[in-house]
């Protein structure tokens, strides 16, 4: 008896696994993973980030689908203000292949406006 269950178990388990195939009804995230692949050259949409943090700028502009490049200081300029994102390149609002290069340049936040 004792090993007739278990055949029976095993079987049964056997029948629900070979359900797990890679992007199966039962698994749609992965089915949209491989359209949504780094290799999609499809344009987007740079998001405007001047006078964000720089954390938080290269969070969205990296969310969007582009490479982020951050020339300054991440924290306070040399007057004691924080750093905030001044300049972008390209400008936010344009279209662009994913995965392009976006430069972002701190400056200090104050009347001055000075490098990071």
């Amino acid at each position: 008896m004792r090993t007739s269950a278990f055949a029976i178990i095993a079987v049964s388990s056997l029948g629900l696994l070979s359900g797990c195939a890679s992007g199966s009804a039962s698994h749609p995230a992965a089915a949209s993973e491989v359209s949504t692949s780094k290799s999609d050259n499809a344009s987007h949409v740079i998001p405007d980030v001047l006078g964000d943090r720089p954390a938080v700028a290269r969070e969205r502009v990296e969310a969007a689908g582009f490479r982020v490049d951050v020339i300054g200081g991440t924290g306070r300029g040399p007057g004691g203000g924080q750093c905030v994102v001044g300049e972008q390149i390209p400008d936010g609002g344009q279209q662009a292949p994913a995965d392009s290069l976006v430069t972002l340049r701190t400056h200090e936040v104050g009347p001055t406006t000075l490098a990071c």
